[in-house]
């Protein structure tokens, strides 16, 4: 992980936790490719991201971990900035409710714009 890379992890991290989340920093028992950070919040409430500088780029066992979560149906982001990585979460917040038995915060739409193939910075120049 770059300086950088750290640097933006930190800011990310501190940002969600002033907005109520629980984040832990994991690693696989055995396996290669765990996203860096989970945050966790009531209600079964989960944000998977992995962070990565400018420059990054998800390893293949990154890649196919996040594409397996994706597929499952897990709100999982790739992430290369302070201001993205606080989006995430600002988003999630402005979500409506779910109702009884729906899915929760519209988590296909999430998926759409974290998807491992495209960077944040790419998503910017494509609008």
């Amino acid at each position: 992980m770059t300086r950088r890379e750290t640097y933006i992890e930190q800011q990310v991290c501190k940002y969600a936790t002033g907005r109520g989340w629980r984040q832990r920093k994991m690693e696989f028992v055995g396996r290669r490719g765990c996203p860096d950070r989970w945050f966790m919040r009531g209600e079964a409430q989960l944000i998977i991201i992995e962070f990565k500088d400018k420059n990054g780029a998800l390893s293949p066992h990154q890649r196919r971990e996040v594409n397996w979560l994706l597929t499952h149906g897990f709100n999982v982001h790739v992430i290369d900035s302070i201001e993205d990585g606080c989006a995430v979460f600002d988003a999630w917040d402005q979500q409506p409710e779910p109702s009884a038995g729906g899915a929760a915060h519209g988590d296909t739409e999430r998926a759409d714009w974290s998807h491992p193939t495209s960077r944040a910075s790419d998503r910017k120049a494509s609008r």
